[in-house]
């Protein structure tokens, strides 16, 4: 696929959106009307302060985002919704002032869901573009192929990886706004012995790095539980055909199956192949098969998350005690709703989240830092990370890990494509 190279600076009206501080939370202002009774030079104040909190329009040399996106490929579907989010962003930061007083620009490229592609897109970023900063890309492969490319640049980059092989030592500039997989699989494991009491248990994963890492830790976490595995498989990811996998797996008898998916796709496509072959069996898995469901659902059918628990972030999901509306996620909700009326009934609000919060990351730490330089906002997010609350939830980080979620951000969900009016899905167990 021939490579679209789209530059453009996004200067949103500044009167419509401010940022709530320390939170990268845009919310809309309206002026409090004036009194009835106010005398003629009161009545010119409301306008006045009206004036006084409107954001001064950035200007200056831009700041340049680099963004390595995965528009084609096995995992186009994600960057599809990575694209909303870090537009909106974009238009909110804008429109709030900028960073540092300068307007944001983005540089696109299209790693094409391949590591190759990805180093000649992130070389191209770095030495002919000349971006001050990255977001992407998504997955472990392509994320950790890059890091040289931005070691050498010292190029800080804001990624979605969760291989364990991702570590400050390797990729010193470079941080992951999602839980290791090692995080993520232990949680899985525990979830699947305690709370569905497994005992014989299967797994499936896709070939990526992160599912990978992901399998090691499972099978270290079932040996330490005294759980027996019936079996592990793996396949290519997008592949279109599991069926031989389950198979393989149903003749050990297994009571639960993990599934460790890098996409909607993947999950859809095991869960259609689980109903062709009717096995009628539990599955547990991870953060991707909750926020790929309208990918899933199409493939598999209504009933695609009828037996299925998938790990979420905590703060994107509800007991039933807990009124519509009240969380900051549900006020996202509502700004992607508005900002993409056309796209919202096919995206994933969780997924677009991702992209969102890497460029509010991004603004708070170039302004902490008060510089571009990725030596200086790397060592700043190492120190001040904890200062930064996302969509996604409270953020750390520190020398020893460039994971900007822990484990404690996780909970397990059920039926994650029956979301709330509020974009927020169903907590397990409450």
């Amino acid at each position: 696929m021939k490579h679209s190279d789209r530059k453009f600076v996004i200067l949103a009206s500044v009167a419509a959106v401010t940022l709530a501080l320390g939170t990268g939370v845009a919310q809309a202002q309206t002026p409090a009307p004036a009194a009835k009774s106010a005398a003629p030079a009161a009545k010119a104040a409301p306008a006045a302060a009206a004036k006084a909190a409107t954001p001064k329009a950035p200007s200056g040399t831009p700041i340049k985002i680099g963004v390595l996106n995965e528009r084609s490929g096995v995992l186009g579907e994600v960057g599809a919704q990575n694209e909303v989010g870090y537009m909106l962003a974009v238009k909110e930061i804008n429109a709030a002032g900028g960073i540092l007083g300068r307007p944001v620009e983005i540089i696109e490229a299209d790693d094409q869901s391949d590591p190759t592609q990805g180093v000649t897109e992130a070389r191209r970023l770095a030495t002919r573009e000349k971006v001050d900063i990255v977001y992407g890309p998504i997955g472990s492969q392509i994320s950790m192929a890059v890091l040289p490319v931005f070691n050498e640049a010292k190029l800080v980059n804001i990624t979605v990886a969760g291989t364990t092989a991702f570590t400050p030592q390797v990729g010193p500039y470079s941080f992951s706004l999602l839980p290791s997989a090692q995080a993520q699989g232990i949680q899985i494991v525990d979830f699947v012995v305690d709370s569905l009491k497994g005992k014989n248990i299967a797994m499936i994963t896709d070939g990526g790095g992160q599912a990978k890492a992901a399998a090691e830790a499972m099978k270290a976490r079932l040996k330490e539980r005294g759980i027996t595995l019936a079996g592990a498989e793996e396949y290519a990811s997008g592949a279109l055909d599991m069926t031989p996998n389950l198979l393989n797996l149903r003749r050990a008898k297994p009571d639960q199956l993990i599934l460790f998916a890098q996409a909607g796709v993947d999950t859809g496509r095991v869960i259609k192949n689980l109903n062709e072959i009717g096995w009628d069996i539990k599955v547990s898995g991870n953060i991707s098969i909750a926020t790929g469901y309208k990918t899933a659902v199409p493939i598999a059918g209504p009933d695609t998350y009828k037996n299925v628990y998938a790990a979420n972030y905590k703060v994107l999901t509800y007991c039933s005690n807990e009124p519509v509306g009240a969380s900051n996620f549900a006020k996202y909700v509502e700004r992607i709703k508005a900002f993409a009326p056309d796209k919202f009934a096919k995206l994933s609000p969780v997924q677009v989240s991702y992209a969102y919060d890497s460029i509010y990351v991004i603004k708070h730490a170039i302004e902490g830092a008060k510089s571009t330089s990725g030596t200086a906002v790397a060592a700043w997010l190492e120190a001040n990370a904890k200062s930064i609350t996302a969509v996604q939830g409270q953020l750390s980080a520190s020398k020893t890990s460039h994971f900007l979620l822990g484990p404690e951000a996780l909970v397990m969900t059920e039926n994650a494509d029956k979301v709330r009016e509020d974009g927020l899905t169903k907590r397990h167990g409450c």
